[in-house]
């Protein structure tokens, strides 16, 4: 029982707090890409990530499946770094909120691209959910007012539906292969494809706190995605991808605490409509007796 109720809650707060990791993950790589470049900052963070992957995680786990499925994987790893760069570039020349708050329709897409592509059963009630949060923050928080620079907001939509493709390869590589298996292999192509790329644009000099954003970005980066393909592999996709719309809160805070971006009342409104929008989504499946036993297994 007791054991029952601390998986149950394990999977809670791996829900809960990777979108927290990919909102200080972007806000790392952006930071870095304003001191060097945005090439060199993506390169470094996962040359790093596909280091340590390959000292700590034994080869036999990854090497096979990524032998068998190199299309898949070197289409979802083009796939990530498309979405990470156009997401990069967009928020070294916006505000953090307005970037997560444009992002915000990356579920719907996630969920479209699950239900055409992989067969996934999607209720109305999920289509329900989806498409009013992503008109409600629109609405909420216009996110492009005041924006007049029209390249980043390509960029943003572009970053939008790349993350979309990425997640939804993410979780068929994970329902077939395994957790581990589903995102460490493209993670270790996408370093190697930017080796080059990344030598020729690295910058001159780099000083102490580079280093550290690097390592920073790393660690947060890897968490994110390995959490995404965990929970993938166990949940619903519409259940998890739910999960993302926590971003917005999150970079609500981050943007107070570190960037000095304090949201306006409208916008604290809408932060606190959300929660409760996605607190009364998750709340019958999290309860629910099918819940229990696949987080169980």
């Amino acid at each position: 029982m007791y054991g029952s109720f601390a998986k149950r809650s394990s999977f809670i707060v791996a829900l809960v707090t990777r979108p927290a990791s990919g909102v200080l993950a972007n806000v790392a790589i952006g930071s870095l890409a304003l001191t060097s470049n945005t090439m060199f900052a993506i390169a470094s963070t996962y040359g790093v990530i596909a280091c340590g992957l390959m000292l700590f995680v034994p080869w036999r786990h990854w090497l096979p499946q990524l032998l068998r499925n190199k299309g898949l994987y070197l289409v979802r790893a083009t796939a990530l770094f498309a979405a990470t760069a156009t997401y990069t570039a967009s928020l070294t020349a916006m505000p953090l909120a307005t970037c997560v708050a444009a992002a915000q329709a990356t579920p719907l897409f996630v969920v479209l691209g699950a239900r055409l592509a992989l067969g996934e059963e999607v209720r109305r009630r999920d289509w329900f959910f989806f498409i009013f949060c992503a008109a409600a923050i629109l609405a909420i928080l216009s996110p492009w007012s005041g924006v007049n620079q029209i390249l980043p907001t390509m960029l943003l939509i572009s970053s939008t539906i790349l993350s979309a493709v990425s997640t939804v390869l993410t979780k068929k590589l994970s329902m077939s292969l395994g957790a581990t298996s589903g995102a460490i292999p493209s993670m270790i192509i996408m370093a190697s494809l930017l080796v080059v790329p990344g030598y020729l644009w690295r910058p001159e000099y780099l000083q102490i706190g580079d280093y550290c954003l690097i390592g920073l970005s790393a660690g947060l980066l890897a968490t994110s995605e390995l959490g995404l393909a965990v929970l993938l592999s166990r949940f619903p996709t519409p259940f998890v991808i739910s999960f993302h719309f926590l971003r917005l809160p999150w970079a609500v805070v981050v943007g107070i605490l570190m960037l000095g971006q304090v949201p306006s009342m409208r916008e604290a409104i809408g932060m606190l409509f959300l929660c409760a929008l996605l607190a009364a989504y998750i709340a019958p499946p999290s309860l629910s007796p099918s819940f229990v036993k696949r987080s169980e297994s």
